[in-house]
Order: structure tokens, then C-alpha cells, then sequence
């Protein structure tokens, strides 16, 4: 932190449904760092045409006929001239185009190319802590939760050997952070689905999420009755008759608040029964 950020000289609002001045100039630092320095040509010429083009703006054939190098120079430079020019959502939109390269299955972005993107993300995380922007990169969106205990355990819990529990929790984000049409109460849904697919897990077969947690005993995964009955009046919250999945909740009555809750708890308890289940087979009782 500068001199002027610790004696409140120069003290950074929290920018959120915007993005400052400030951030704008950096990401696009960061963007020709990137894409001149660090990826190699032909991997930066792919992802800049296909940029381009999303944006919606004309790919000028004729510019084959030049030398890579001379292609991606042309391409970053026409990005410089117009980065001021857009809407503020659209730096974000951006900036989940380039991430979406870190799983492409594309021959031109190999593994370091991946670990690049992947390391270009944490750079943009580190100016949205420094600009004090309100939304964070998890699994390569730009979400509005920022505070680091949360991210890690969204990040974890949707980093695990289980694809069915994956799926439920990528889901849930993208329901949650969809800027355009946010969808609380399918996100809610999805939360909940991943908790109820990793008891799954545990106890073998499809249940209810409601009976499954009183199941995880019998198969070796003790909850204390509190945390349990907890659960299990989230569970009701979002599956019996007057519950979410059941339409007893109106979308209206579902906010962003609700939606972050279920996502938050739903991940940590996910990673608690990950660690519990671990422990339980290396302790032979899996």
C-alpha cells in the first residue's frame, strides 16, 4: 500500500457495476505485457482474431499476407486504439474471452500457453484487490465476491476428482454471475445439487439430500447434530413444497445475497465432506 493509500490521501472507493479510469489503463498494460512478451505468436494471433470477432468487428482478410509477428502487432494495436471506447461490462467480457483458452482443447494453446493464461489471471486479481474493484476471477468468470476466504473455498471446491459436484458448483457460479441476466434461484439450486451429489458419493447411491445426511453416519461420516440439523433446514429452504425447487419462491424473492450464501456454505460444506471422506477411506472404512 502507498503513502497516499495509508493516510487515506488517496482512498479507492469500491467500484462495482463500473470499472475506474485507473483499472482500465492497467488491464490493458497488462494485456499488451501479455500477449507481445509472455504468449508465443501464433497462440496470440488465434486468440486476438477470435477477440476481434466476438467483439464484432471486421477481421481484414488481406492482413494474412503479412509475417506473424507483423499480424499480432496490427491486432494488439487496434485493440489499443479502441480499449477506451467501450462498455464498462465489456472489459470484463473480455477478460472471461481470454481466460476461456485456459481449457481450450485447441492444438494452438498448448500447456505453458494455458499456464500464461492462467498466470494472466492472477495478475488481473491482483489490480482488482490493488483499484479495490468488486469482483474477483473464479474459474475463469469475473464474479462479485471478494473476499479471499470465500474465493478459496468456491476455487476448492470446485477443483476436485468429482465431476458430477463440479458441474452442480459451475453452474451455480455462472447462474450467479451472469451480469446480463443473473439467475439467483437456479444458482441456489445448483448449490444445493452439488452438496447432495457429493453425499451421493459418500454413501454410494442417489438420495435425497434430506435423507443423505442422515445416512453419511452409517457410512463412516460423523456431523455434529447442530451442523447437521443446520443443513438440514437449508436443504428445506431450497426443497421442500413452499422451497426453490419446488416454485414456493418466487425469482423475485431469491436475491444476490441469498444466492452468494448458498454458494459460500454450500462449497465449504462440500470441501468439510471432501477432507471427511478422505479420511474415511485412508482409514479403510471406504
Amino acid at each position: 500500500m502507498l503513502f497516499s493509500e495509508r493516510n487515506i490521501y488517496k482512498e479507492k472507493p469500491l467500484v462495482l457495476n463500473n470499472i475506474s479510469e485507473n483499472c482500465k489503463t492497467r488491464i490493458l498494460n497488462r494485456f499488451n505485457i501479455f500477449f507481445r512478451m509472455q504468449l508465443n505468436v501464433v497462440s496470440s494471433i488465434y486468440i486476438l482474431n477470435i477477440l476481434w470477432d466476438r467483439l464484432g468487428y471486421k477481421v481484414d482478410l488481406d492482413l494474412y499476407e503479412l509475417e506473424n509477428k507483423d499480424i499480432r502487432d496490427f491486432l494488439i494495436n487496434k485493440f489499443n486504439r479502441l480499449w477506451y471506447a467501450q462498455q464498462w461490462y465489456t472489459y470484463y467480457d473480455i477478460l472471461e474471452m481470454i481466460l476461456s483458452f485456459s481449457v481450450s482443447d485447441n492444438k494452438l494453446i498448448g500447456g505453458d500457453e494455458k499456464e500464461k493464461i492462467s498466470n494472466f489471471k492472477n495478475g488481473v486479481n491482483k489490480i482488482f484487490v490493488e483499484e479495490n474493484i468488486g469482483y474477483r476471477i473464479i474459474n475463469n468468470q469475473v464474479v462479485n465476491i471478494t473476499t479471499e476466504e470465500e474465493i478459496n473455498e468456491i476455487e476448492k471446491a470446485m477443483d476436485s476428482v468429482f465431476d458430477s459436484v463440479n458441474d452442480h458448483f459451475e453452474k451455480a457460479l455462472s447462474f450467479y454471475s451472469d451480469r446480463k441476466n443473473p439467475d439467483y434461484k437456479n444458482s441456489i439450486k445448483e448449490s444445493i445439487s452439488a452438496v447432495e451429489s457429493m453425499c451421493c458419493i459418500i454413501c454410494g447411491k442417489k438420495v435425497e439430500l434430506g435423507k443423505a445426511l442422515g445416512k453419511l453416519e452409517k457410512n463412516g461420516i460423523y456431523i455434529h447434530g447442530a451442523m447437521k440439523n443446520g443443513f438440514q433446514a437449508l436443504y428445506g429452504y431450497a426443497s421442500d413444497e413452499s422451497g426453490i425447487r419446488h416454485g414456493g419462491i418466487e425469482d423475485k424473492e431469491v436475491t444476490e445475497e441469498d444466492a452468494k450464501f448458498m454458494l459460500v456454505t454450500c462449497s465449504a460444506f462440500v470441501n468439510y465432506l471432501k477432507v471427511k471422506f478422505n479420511k474415511m477411506k485412508e482409514n479403510g472404512n471406504g
